[in-house]
């Protein structure tokens, strides 16, 4: 009976290890370990010594103008507005012509006349010759002199009437406004159907050719300053760069205020 009791143990655990292989299959994965993120550390320490001037400034363009009709006029048409890129050459706004297309037609006229004058002066002049030629002493030297002064004075008068037949023509190329060079619209100073005189500021335009930064120092601080930080703006970037490196600057100088 004891040797049957010893014949069957291994059996038995056999079995209970079979059980147990069975059992370890079935039970859940372990949870997967959690990382732990890193933590970059900050130690805020106090500001530098010295208080800081606050200044207040302008961040303006470098290079800027106000563009203005040469003539007076109506103002029919305005093709730009504020913040528009424009190129040189660039129409930015027109006049009624009506007007000066009337006055060079007059001018024309005008310059007409004026030779047709000179033209009856020279016959005036040429008769006198001729008769005093065919017979000496027929027309006085006082007369021949008379019509030789009136001739001159044609002549003058002609070249007077083109002078301003060039001028009613340049005027009539000033009722178109040209872009002077290339840059922005900073501010418009006009609308379509509006009297405007010569030389009254239409636009204002900005160059691109940079900005700057004007800021106000009172007299009594200027003589703290060993000198001034100079940066060159491109872009609001700059222009944030720029105050932070004169905040800098300030501090570094113990300027108090």
């Amino acid at each position: 009976m004891q040797f049957q009791f010893f014949r069957t143990c291994p059996m038995i655990f056999s079995v209970i290890g079979l059980l147990l292989a069975l059992s370890a299959c079935r039970e859940a994965p372990p949870p997967p370990i959690e990382r732990i993120r890193a933590i970059k550390t900050v130690t805020v320490e106090e500001r530098a010594s010295g208080r800081i001037r606050k200044f207040s400034g302008v961040v303006e363009a470098a290079d800027s103008s106000s563009i203005s009709f040469e003539v007076a006029g109506n103002v029919r048409e305005v093709r730009v507005d504020v913040g528009d890129k424009i190129k040189k050459g660039q129409v930015l706004a027109r006049m009624d012509t009506r007007t000066f297309k009337l006055n060079v037609k007059g001018a024309e006229a005008g310059v007409g006349r004026a030779k047709v004058e000179l033209a009856d002066k020279r016959n005036d002049l040429d008769r006198f010759q001729r008769i005093n030629k065919q017979d000496p002493g027929a027309v006085s030297q006082a007369a021949l002199d008379n019509s030789q002064a009136a001739v001159d004075g044609a002549i003058k008068n002609v070249q007077f009437s083109k002078s301003q037949l060039k001028l009613a023509q340049r005027d009539l190329e000033k009722t178109v406004l040209r872009a002077p060079f290339d840059g922005v619209v900073a501010t418009r100073h006009i609308d379509p159907f509006t009297e405007v005189a010569r030389g009254q500021r239409l636009f204002d335009v900005y160059e691109n050719t940079g900005m700057e930064v004007a800021i106000s120092i009172p007299e009594d601080a200027i003589d703290k300053y060993p000198s001034i930080p100079v940066a060159t703006l491109t872009s609001d970037g700059a222009v944030d760069a720029f105050l932070g490196a004169y905040e800098w600057f300030l501090q570094s100088h113990e300027v108090d205020g």
